[in-house]
C-alpha cells in the first residue's frame, strides 16, 4: 500500500475490502492501511478485515469516507491458538477494541449498514458523545 501512496497516482475506488492473513501482520499495518484510506476519498464501500490491534490509528483514515460511506464493515482478524491440534491457528474474527475515535466513527458514520464482529452489548455501550480529548 505504500508504494502505491507514493507513486502520487490519483485513487479513484468506490468500494475497498482489505483482507490480511494473522500471519503477514507487521507493526506497520495500521499505519499503513491509514496512510492509504488518507490518500483519496469517496468511499461508499469498506470492508475491513486485517489482525489490527491500533484501531485508533485505522480510525483516522476511515475519518476521511464519512461523507461518502454508506457500508462500513469492521471485524480483527486473530489466529485461535488452542491445544486442540485440528483447531491449532485456525484464523477467527475478533472483538474490535472501542476506543474515541472508534466511537466517533460510529457515532458519526451516516451509513446505510455498519457490520462489525462484537456482540450487540458491544454497540449498546458505545457512547453517544466520544470523548474528544
Amino acid at each position: 500500500m505504500d508504494n502505491i501512496v507514493e507513486s502520487q497516482q490519483i485513487i479513484r475506488l468506490d468500494s475497498l475490502e482489505l483482507v490480511v492473513k494473522a500471519k503477514q501482520h507487521t507493526d506497520l499495518e495500521e499505519i499503513s492501511t491509514s496512510k492509504f484510506l488518507q490518500a483519496f476519498s469517496g468511499l461508499r464501500d469498506l470492508y475491513l478485515l486485517p489482525p489490527i490491534l491500533k484501531w485508533d490509528v485505522i480510525a483516522n483514515g476511515v475519518m476521511g469516507h464519512l461523507s461518502t460511506l454508506k457500508r462500513l464493515v469492521l471485524h480483527a482478524r486473530t489466529i485461535d491458538i488452542n491445544d486442540e491440534p485440528y483447531r491449532f491457528e485456525v484464523h477467527k474474527d475478533g472483538d474490535v477494541d472501542l476506543n474515541n475515535e472508534l466511537a466517533r466513527i460510529l457515532v458519526r458514520a451516516n451509513c446505510d449498514m455498519v457490520g462489525i464482529g462484537n456482540p450487540p452489548a458491544f454497540m449498546v455501550s458505545v457512547p453517544k458523545t466520544p470523548d474528544v480529548s
